[in-house]
């Protein structure tokens, strides 16, 4: 997350003016319990401290052990962590149109983080079709 946190600080005061959507997906939520999405907001308080979102949407996440590093592959299966695509499409698809309605009432611009422990996104929203990420 230090990419977004640098993001964040370097931007806040003009994040301040658009509205800024975060979300997360991480394997973390495989189970999607309240004590799992306590533990993966936890991890997002350094970027809410900073700024609030107008949204935020917590999805499981994928688990490929072949882009883990030797070390983090010997401590996620010591900790029997399923391999696999968790990922609930169409909840993340209603996530985003959700989003998308909330920027209509403003002038169409935005910011959305994703954050999971590999890496980090930010997808500026121009308009109401581009993307950039």
């Amino acid at each position: 997350m230090p990419e977004a946190m640098r993001f964040l600080r370097r931007h806040r005061e003009a994040l301040r003016r658009i509205p800024v959507a975060y979300f997360a997906v991480c394997i973390a939520l495989m189970e999607d319990t309240e004590e799992n999405r306590r533990l993966v907001e936890s991890w997002m308080e350094p970027a809410l401290a900073l700024l609030e979102p107008v949204r935020m949407g917590l999805f499981a996440g994928k688990m490929d052990y072949s882009r883990l590093s030797f070390g983090e592959r010997f401590i996620i299966q010591r900790m029997k962590v399923p391999e696999g695509d968790h990922r609930d499409w169409e909840a993340i698809r209603a996530w985003a149109r959700e989003v998308a309605g909330f920027a209509e009432g403003s002038d169409g611009r935005g910011v959305i983080f994703e954050i999971n422990h590999l890496t980090v996104r930010t997808r500026i929203h121009t308009g109401f079709t581009d993307w950039h990420g």
